[in-house]
């Protein structure tokens, strides 16, 4: 894709933050309600600079950067200078109708244009989302068509606005910083969460995977905000919720862009249309610093597939023999004999087990899919004969796939011949 330099652009300000984003390609779309019907398209920026990278309207994908900051500014109230606490790079692509996400860890140890190796959160206080974006298009080869930057008042404002969200959380999360006034305790199970407890539930990353496991609850969180902001009765909300996100945000997509997304989140039915992938890799400390070393050859093909267009993917490694697809098995159903049966047909079908673990019982098996091949999936589920897939890096971030058994694979049969 060509690096074409447009006439400059009168940025606006907005806020979705990464929940009410996917409220803004599920709730900044709202139904089509946003942008016209409101009166309110976005106020401007004129300090802002336009991106590098054409963009044709939604004839074409894009390629859209997502920021959240994690710093208040010097009254304590929220910014958009500081580190970025939250990346997700999105694929909206009107061919198929479908959203692709890509999580980046704030930790990721990359190059920062004009600067030095650092963690990838560093660059918007370093340079801005222009810088950002640079950032994030030469690491990844690919090329970022628009970005948003949003703070975490607006998150806080929009499920407010809407009067809360239904949250399911997995485990209790517990901390308390009494300087930093950060108090958390959410219990395992069923919750339906102010926009505060919310922000409080996302900030969380004091357990064993960090800043890593905060990734993996944002994305199930997303995925369910998702459905609940295309609510029809939150339809009603749109004007407040434009206005809540054009005070909290800044964005360099132009007002007739913003209404060709509006149209296409027309079509989306909810969470379905939605995968999600987190940059694999592995925890190193370096000099004192926590950072997360990412490995991107086990995701070239998803981001080939969904973000490089025209671009080329780097030249890979060769390989003496090429990696097998690794799958843990968490077992969900409590029978032995059928943890063994599925070991047996998944190695049978060419994949290594990493591990084994207990979990707590459950109904339905998944299969996780950690890195984006949804056509392994399916031929996991197939070996299975049961289940169903879950397109979101929710999983071990150490194996390519996570198999849940549910108690509907304790009583299945194997496949016929």
């Amino acid at each position: 894709m060509k690096s074409i330099r447009k006439k400059t652009r009168r940025p606006k300000k907005r806020k979705v933050w990464l929940g009410v984003l996917l409220a803004a390609i599920a709730g900044l779309f709202l139904g089509g309600l946003l942008g016209t019907a409101t009166g309110i398209i976005l106020s401007t920026d004129e300090s802002l600079q336009p991106p590098p990278l054409a963009w044709n309207g939604m004839r074409d994908p894009i390629n859209l950067l997502v920021m959240g900051t994690d710093v208040a500014n010097s009254n304590r109230s929220p910014g958009l200078t500081g580190n970025t606490d939250t990346m997700l790079l999105l694929n909206i692509d009107p061919r198929t109708n479908k959203v692709k996400g890509l999580s980046i860890p704030r930790d990721t140890r990359v190059p920062i244009p004009g600067h030095r190796v650092f963690k990838i959160n560093a660059a918007n206080p370093y340079g801005g989302p222009t810088l950002a974006m640079k950032t994030v298009s030469q690491y990844l080869t690919v090329p970022v068509h628009r970005y948003i930057l949003l703070n975490t008042r607006g998150l806080i404002e929009a499920i407010d606005a809407i009067g809360g969200v239904d949250v399911t959380i997995p485990k209790r999360v517990y901390y308390q910083d009494h300087h930093g006034d950060l108090h958390i305790d959410f219990q395992k199970g069923s919750h339906h969460l102010s926009g505060k407890q919310a922000q409080e539930y996302l900030r969380f990353r004091h357990d064993e995977l960090g800043d890593i496991g905060r990734v993996q609850r944002q994305q199930k969180f997303l995925m369910e905000l998702v459905d609940q902001f295309l609510r029809p009765a939150v339809l009603l909300k749109a004007p407040t919720l434009l206005q809540i996100i054009n005070k909290n945000s800044k964005t360099d997509l132009g007002p007739m862009e913003i209404l060709q997304l509006v149209n296409f989140g027309k079509g989306l039915k909810g969470s379905r249309d939605f995968q999600m992938v987190m940059i694999p890799g592995a925890f190193q400390n370096i000099d004192g610093l926590s950072f997360w070393n990412a490995d991107l050859s086990p995701i070239q093909e998803y981001l080939s597939a969904h973000f490089r267009g025209s671009l080329k993917a780097p030249t890979p490694e060769v390989s003496a023999s090429p990696r097998r697809p690794t799958v843990s098995i968490f077992d969900g159903c409590g029978k032995r004999l059928a943890v063994k049966e599925a070991r047996r047909r998944l190695e049978s079908s060419g994949y290594v087990i990493r591990e084994i673990k207990r979990t707590e019982n459950q109904a339905e098996t998944q299969v996780i899919v950690q890195l984006g091949d949804l056509e392994k999936a399916d031929s996991i589920l197939e070996a299975l004969g049961v289940g169903k897939k879950v397109e979101a890096s929710l999983g071990d971030i150490y194996s390519d796939f996570t198999v849940i058994l549910g108690s509907d694979w304790k009583d299945s049969k194997p496949p016929e011949k």
